[in-house]
């Protein structure tokens, strides 16, 4: 007995399967969108990361 693993999807799966996938990237993006918009609220121009990971990497 052969098993045989079918190469195509069905039309419908494939639009839910798209569907879904496109709701997974919109909630990826605003998840790091919300945290780079509330950091930059919360911390504006002030932090300069270059120097903050050099002085943290020179200090331990």
């Amino acid at each position: 007995m052969h098993v045989f693993i079918q190469a195509t999807l069905a039309p419908p799966t494939t639009g839910k399967m798209v569907k879904g996938l496109l709701m997974c990237y919109i909630v990826i993006f605003f998840t790091f969108y919300s945290s780079a918009v509330s950091g930059y609220w919360t911390f504006g121009n002030i932090c300069n990361t270059l120097n903050t990971f050099l002085a943290i990497s020179v200090t331990n």
